[in-house]
């Protein structure tokens, strides 16, 4: 069972609202103190530094309120999920396996990397059928998360009902500061045509996203299996890489590049071998019905992958050769039709929403801009005394 979604609160609309609370009450406190006692002077040397201080007193309250409130509201959610009624043994089991793996992953890549392993380690999380996923990384189920040349995939299971695997839950205690660099999404050209299908599954990686505060770039991977081995074909990237305001005719005109380059290298390859038909066929399928598929399939998605899930790539590969025996249960080799996801560096993964990390540094911000502004204001207000000074030991001495 799936945790009740709880409607999130306008941040924005908070922290105005807390400003204009704190500044009232400033003006409060410093109306208090201004009129206790009587017989100050109302002039600008006076008043000057008093709006100095409230301005600094201000700023301070303000960035230490954003950043109590924005650890509060992130208390109060893990506290929700965990007293909530779906919350049982199973749940409770679940986040214990998930510790225990990120604890396993963790000590391995620092081991072997070093402590700073989240630098050069790019993190996947493969979702997909138990099918799909084998095909385009074979082991992976079984073995939970591979690790090999700079990158760790982690198994994700199923889109379809509840999570398979302990990894969403998990993402946050693997790097809490960043959890996931992408998503790769394994199925086949039927699953590719269903369209409540794909929609299902974006909104299933809205709500992890939406849980991590993370956004991540998706990568749809299709399958296409042969009716001949494809074994002794020189193997590669094949597919298009989307750019960020990604649109339905953006999609078409990336796809349809495809064609041609595919044809001329799909016929090299049957000169060589004539059962190498992945690209021929590959060719042939995209200018017949695929391309227009693919557009009409993602086109109704395109305003949710402007929402934590943006979109990045299409991808196309054959099935890879199940995992041989290995003394090293999560060892991976990558093999070249990784490469464009691994090499991808141009859209990366970001903050989603509002976090507490973000709420101090917004908070320092503005604690730093009232300081720049209070000290810019005094530098004003001593040339002008300065110049008042002069003026008058001028006329003094005259």
């Amino acid at each position: 069972m799936n945790l009740p979604e709880v409607k999130s609160l306008s941040v924005w609309r908070s922290v105005l609202l807390l400003g204009l609370v704190l500044a009232v009450l400033v003006l409060l406190a410093a109306g208090v103190w201004w009129f206790a006692e009587p017989h100050r002077l109302v002039d600008r040397a006076t008043l000057q530094p008093f709006a100095i201080r409230a301005f600094a007193l201000w700023g301070l309250l303000f960035s230490v309120s954003v950043a109590v409130w924005s650890l509060t509201q992130m208390g109060i959610s893990k506290r929700v999920r965990q007293h909530s009624p779906n919350s049982g043994k199973d749940k409770v089991g679940s986040l214990a396996t998930g510790q225990t793996l990120s604890g396993e992953v963790r000590e391995q890549l620092r081991n072997g990397l070093g402590l700073f392993w989240r630098w050069h380690v790019r993190v996947l999380l493969v979702v997909g059928e138990a099918d799909e996923i084998e095909a385009v990384a074979p082991g992976l189920a079984a073995a939970k998360w591979r690790e090999g040349q700079g990158t760790l995939l982690l198994w994700g299971g199923s889109l379809n009902g509840d999570w398979e695997s302990e990894w969403p839950e998990s993402l946050r205690q693997l790097s809490w500061r960043r959890p996931l660099d992408g998503i790769v999404w394994a199925l086949t050209p039927e699953q590719a045509d269903n369209v409540e299908l794909l929609g299902g599954g974006v909104r299933r990686l809205q709500s992890m996203a939406r849980q991590l505060r993370w956004k991540a770039p998706l990568y749809f991977w299709q399958v296409q299996c042969s009716r001949w081995s494809q074994d002794g074909r020189s193997r590669q990237s094949v597919g298009c890489l989307l750019p960020t305001a990604v649109t339905a005719p953006g999609i078409e005109s990336a796809l349809r590049q495809l064609v041609i380059p595919l044809r001329e290298r799909g016929l090299e390859q049957m000169k060589q071998t004539r059962t190498n038909d992945f690209l021929l066929r590959l060719s042939r399928d995209l200018e017949s019905n695929a391309i227009g598929k693919w557009r009409d399939a993602l086109a109704p998605l395109l305003p949710s992958f402007a929402r934590g899930v943006p979109l990045r790539g299409l991808l196309f590969a054959a099935p890879q050769k199940p995992a041989t025996e290995s003394t090293l249960k999560h060892s991976w080799w990558p093999s070249p039709e990784w490469d464009a996801i691994r090499d991808d560096r141009q859209m990366r993964a970001s903050t989603w929403g509002w976090t507490w990390l973000r709420g101090l540094r917004a908070g320092a911000l503005c604690l730093i801009g009232l300081f720049a502004l209070a000290l810019l204001l005094s530098f004003t207000s001593n040339r002008s005394q300065i110049a008042t000074v002069e003026s008058a030991l001028a006329t003094l001495n005259a």
